[in-house]
């Protein structure tokens, strides 16, 4: 005989809160053991159906099932197509919604197998000892967890690789900035003469940045991350309006509660104008509740705007302070020559019209924000006017409930197990609501850091342009349109025709930054010490020779345009060499060829001590 689960979880729910009530327990707290031993009980006094067979109540049994196999369908049943656990009967109605299927289909085969059933056991009952203590609440937090799409995390964070169809970010090295373009181009492998570690990586301690990436690579990834606050909205919005599927399965348990206490108004035939009454302040609660609904949508919204206003006002803080800066730098500053006088002058007066544009920008942000901040206060105050009214027909209901029970103590049954159930389901909802608000901080985080990465992208392209170190200036310009040349197109054999054939055989960081010093404009400003090195291409060759000729510096001297050298086993020896594009703080930020095979910009947290063995040559 096949059990039809849907048809009658909802009337089971009222009949185990019936049989835990006087005991005080909550629905969350009963294991899925003892729900499936009253299961059997229900079934037998409802269905008079023996169900011993019908229902194995263990976890660990349902493991070693043949529950699942490697037909198109992916799912069958056990035993002469008959459900067989009471678990198995709720998956099997969960595995009808496509959302939830393709969540657990971690290899995305189409087809659900053991392993999987696994991973999914493991997950519900991740904060349990062990999946014998699976609660109801674990399952249908799970499952409403899985729908919310931390699933895939949950997986990542074990070692569970996902199918082709799922997102991944590159990790960078240790204690630096991660990157979502970390991984373009970048191959793993050993460090050969010249090269660098991949991004994977962590020996070097470098992370790439993605500031001076492409901005369609930027543009695209900001796009992609606020799609992702959008769907995290739309699921909290979900479960305001209870379209959301768990939120609708309380909401069930809700319904079913409520006609059972109408009917039994009706039966035991209470006083009309009582009935009237309660069944009155019950449907004011709910439009009441939904009210708050409404407004709680609108703050959730609000606050993303508010989020976004503020990064808009910090960036043009920022930009707007940049460019004070870079005048205050330029002030005062006089060319060696008049041609280098009238470029700074130049300079002055393109920055003064800058500052001012910026001004401006940074007084719009602030009032966008200032208006954005003001709305979401009205929107709060009006919630809280709404939850005070809510209070309110509460406190009536409940006097109301309190006289039906005086008049009619056969009621009281009914009307706690409504209350309970509300309760609940206010629970659940809660917890939902919390849940989704805490990826949605977590999805708009990283629209602020991409947002701000972008600014800080656009203020360095400000720095170099307004410097007064103009070799530096047309070193770093010079080196940037090469951003992306890698191996595997062969575009990175250009740095080697003076050295190598091809940049696949040999390392040639060396010979980029060789290449970089020959052809930009200014070459013949590139110290002599450097130009006589009989082969640029070994970068202990240029460590030699900066060390005969002096010019060894510290790094709090490191310039736009100056030379760095990596000795990453510390034994005196340079593996790996760069241009410093700027010093930030304890932040490096360099150009480098063959960094994962490419030539890319690198990020280095400078008090990471995988970044202590690092020599700086003066060219600038």
């Amino acid at each position: 005989m096949n059990i039809n689960f849907s048809e009658i979880k909802i009337g089971f729910n009222s009949y185990l809160q019936e049989i835990y009530k006087n005991e005080g327990t909550d629905l969350s707290d009963v294991s899925i053991f003892e729900y499936c031993d009253e299961f059997k009980d229900y079934l037998s006094e409802e269905y008079n159906i023996d169900s011993e067979e019908l229902l194995n109540a263990s976890v660990s049994d349902l493991m070693n099932m043949d529950f699942f196999n490697d037909e198109e369908e992916g799912i069958e049943n056990s035993e002469n197509g008959e459900t067989t656990n009471f678990i198995s009967s709720f998956l099997k109605d969960l595995f009808k919604d496509e959302s939830f299927s393709k969540e657990i289909d971690t290899n995305q085969d189409g087809n659900i197998d053991k392993e999987e059933l696994s991973n999914l056991f493991n997950f519900i009952s991740k904060n349990d000892e062990n999946s014998e203590n699976i609660s109801l609440y674990d399952i249908t937090k799970g499952i409403a967890d899985i729908k919310q799409g931390t699933y895939k995390e949950y997986n990542a964070s074990n070692g569970i690789t996902a199918g082709a169809t799922s997102d991944s970010t590159a990790t960078a090295g240790a204690s630096n900035v991660s990157s979502p373009a970390a991984s373009s181009g970048a191959s793993s492998g050993s460090i050969s003469s010249g090269g660098a570690p991949s991004s994977e990586s962590n020996s070097s301690g470098g992370a790439v940045s993605l500031a001076f990436m492409d901005e369609e690579q930027l543009n695209k990834e900001l796009d992609k991350r606020e799609s992702k606050v959008k769907e995290k909205q739309d699921a909290l919005n979900a479960i305001y309006d209870g379209s959301d599927r768990t939120i609708a399965y309380w909401q069930d348990m809700v319904d079913n509660a409520y006609e059972n206490y109408q009917n039994q108004l009706e039966a035991y035939e209470v006083n009309e104008e009582l009935k009237e009454q309660v069944t009155e302040v019950i449907n004011n609660i709910d439009l009441k509740e939904n009210e708050i609904d409404d407004k709680s949508k609108q703050i959730s919204e609000q606050e993303t705007t508010v989020s976004n206003a503020q990064t808009d006002y910090d960036n043009a803080v920022s930009t707007r302070e940049n460019l004070e800066s870079s005048l205050s730098a330029l002030e005062g500053k006089k060319g060696e020559t008049e041609e280098e006088q009238a470029a700074i002058d130049a300079q002055i007066a393109s920055l003064r019209s800058e500052i001012e544009a910026a001004k401006a920008a940074e007084e719009a942000a602030k009032t966008a924000l200032e208006e954005a901040k003001t709305k979401l206060e009205t929107l709060e105050q009006e919630k809280s006017t709404l939850e005070t009214e809510l209070n309110g027909l509460n406190q009536e209901k409940t006097s109301i409930e309190s006289k039906i029970i005086d008049a009619e103590p056969r009621m009281e049954a009914a009307i706690n197990n409504y209350n309970k159930q509300k309760e609940a389901f206010n629970n659940q909802k809660t917890k939902s609501i919390d849940n989704a608000k805490a990826e949605i901080s977590e999805a708009q985080s990283d629209v602020t850091e991409i947002k701000t990465v972008i600014n800080e992208n656009k203020n360095r392209n400000s720095t170099i342009e307004y410097s007064d170190n103009f070799l530096g200036k047309d070193i770093i310009q010079y080196a940037l349109q090469f951003l992306g040349y890698n191996e595997s197109d062969t575009s990175a054999d250009i740095f080697l025709e003076k050295w190598h054939s091809s940049s696949s055989q040999t390392g040639w960081c060396a010979a980029f930054v060789s290449y970089v010093y020959e052809h930009m404009k200014s070459a013949d400003q590139i110290p002599q010490w450097y130009q006589d090195i009989e082969n640029q291409y070994w970068q202990v060759n240029v460590h030699n020779a900066a060390k005969e000729a002096g010019a060894i510096i510290d790094s709090s001297e490191a310039k736009m345009g100056d030379i760095v050298l990596y000795d990453y086993n510390g034994d005196g020896t340079m593996q790996h060499i760069g241009i410093v594009v700027a010093m930030e703080g304890n932040k490096m930020i360099t150009i480098e060829g063959n960094s994962g095979n490419q030539v890319r910009i690198v990020e280095y947290n400078l008090d990471n001590p995988a970044n202590c063995n690092m020599a700086f040559c003066k060219i600038t």
